[in-house]
């Protein structure tokens, strides 16, 4: 149980706040972006009409922060040399296997962070525009939700399916991106991870498409990933490399 948690701990230690960090950056930049764009307009817009004008600023730095967030989790432990994550990782009694079911589950819940971000944000824009001066009532928020197909993505009301969607897309690029990890350590590449990165910003919206992508980059990582499960002769060296004083093996 202690080498789990010592793993669980030095994913927080390395990305916990720098993703903390981002999306707090992001939050006040799209808020910034927002309450800029609907100001400017010679009339007082709807809810509605306020986020679509300010869509397209919006999605790009939904974008940009998005990848900065896989580029975080996907090289969170390469890092090599005394004190460094990598270093810190080679040292611990942990098989492949384990190693990427625990970096799996961080990274999925890191998106999950990312995705309850987004909603929140998208809820302080709407509650900032009404103490701005703009019309808000009960039925304003929902009716907004309804309309702007980016909102409704990240807060799908009345959309069972697609909050499993969205489920199924955080679980996916969670464990792609750890095996992504796991190649990058082994000097080898594969490209489940940057595909379903791809996919997921197209199949937000749709529940058929993002299980569909999920699934099949998924497996495609998964499988390449143990395939690969067999230690080898790098992994031997690194490890002796980080314990020196282990005693030699005898033939």
């Amino acid at each position: 149980m202690k080498p789990a948690f010592s793993l669980f701990c030095l994913y927080l230690r390395h990305t916990f706040w720098k993703v903390l960090l981002l999306l707090l950056a992001a939050g006040a930049v799209e808020w910034g972006l927002f309450t800029a764009r609907w100001r400017a307009l010679p009339y007082t817009p709807t809810l509605a009409e306020a986020y679509t004008h300010s869509l397209l600023p919006l999605g790009w730095v939904l974008a940009g922060v998005f990848g900065v967030l896989c580029l975080l989790l996907a090289t969170a432990t390469l890092a090599r040399g005394k004190g460094q994550p990598g270093y810190t990782l080679h040292r611990l009694p942990l098989s492949r296997g384990q190693v990427l079911l625990g970096q799996g589950l961080w990274n999925t819940l890191a998106f999950l962070l990312f995705w309850g971000s987004q909603a929140l944000a998208f809820l302080g824009m709407g509650w900032s525009f009404g103490q701005g001066g703009g019309f808000l009532n009960p039925q304003t928020l929902p009716t907004a939700v309804w309309q702007v197909p980016l909102f409704h993505a990240f807060l799908p009301l009345g959309g069972p399916l697609q909050w499993a969607g969205n489920l199924a897309l955080a679980g996916g690029l969670g464990f792609t991106a750890a095996a992504f990890t796991q190649a990058l350590h082994r000097g080898k590449g594969t490209f489940a991870f940057p595909t379903l990165a791809l996919c997921a910003l197209v199949c937000l919206g749709s529940a058929p498409l993002s299980f569909l992508a999920a699934g099949g980059c998924l497996v495609w990582g998964l499988r390449q990933a143990l395939r690969q499960e067999a230690p080898d002769r790098d992994d031997d060296n690194h490890r002796k490399e980080a314990s020196p004083h282990a005693p030699a093996e005898t033939p």
